[in-house]
């Protein structure tokens, strides 16, 4: 009996054993399975939550439209601080000597301006319609291409009202010290009342 009853231990702990890896086969197997269905239930539920915040902020802007749309006076006093800000004379002459100052600290040479006026129509008439008038500035430039980008930049982020139209870079003459400088055009507008 004993030999028996160590025989049937053997094949219970055999079968307990092929059982156990089975086991563990089934769970590797489904685990490679679900898991991209998981992923995709994670992102869903994600994109669900990212909706419904998108509808909440909608929702509260649209209330936010609508406090400040039955507040007149707060529209006038807002469309006042614009207004005010946006120079009433032809200034331009202040401008031109700030993008001079810009220039030389960038060591750009800036040279042959010229400034057209771009709408020909009366000063009342420009009064009376509230519509923005705007001056052409053109002038030519040269200098290295980095110091050149960081003056446009200087000149778009520090001078109020005034658009870069166009630029147009040409090649220039190579310096003593290897320095490629370029020759540049430029086209600017300056925008006033």
């Amino acid at each position: 009996m004993s030999l028996n009853a160590k025989n049937s231990n053997k094949k219970k702990s055999s079968e307990i054993l092929v059982l156990f890896v089975a086991l563990l086969v089934s769970c590797a197997t489904m685990y490679y399975f679900v898991k991209p269905l998981y992923r995709e239930v994670k992102i869903a539920k994600l994109e669900i939550s990212v909706k419904e915040k998108n509808i909440e902020s909608k929702k509260l802007l649209l209330l936010r439209v609508g406090n400040f749309s039955n507040g007149e006076e707060d529209i006038n006093e807002n469309l006042g601080k614009i207004d005010s800000l946006i120079p009433n004379r032809n200034n331009y002459e202040d401008y031109l000597a700030h993008i001079v100052k810009l220039a030389s600290a960038k060591n750009i040479i800036a040279n042959d301006f010229s400034v057209s006026d771009e709408q020909s129509s009366s000063p009342r008439n420009k009064i009376k319609s509230n519509s923005l008038s705007s001056v052409a500035i053109d002038f030519s430039a040269a200098g290295g291409f980095l110091n050149f980008v960081s003056f446009l930049r200087d000149i778009e982020n520090g001078i109020p009202f005034i658009q870069v139209e166009a630029v147009s870079i040409s090649g220039g003459e190579e310096t003593a010290t290897s320095d490629l400088l370029l020759n540049y055009q430029i086209n600017l507008k300056f925008f006033y009342y």
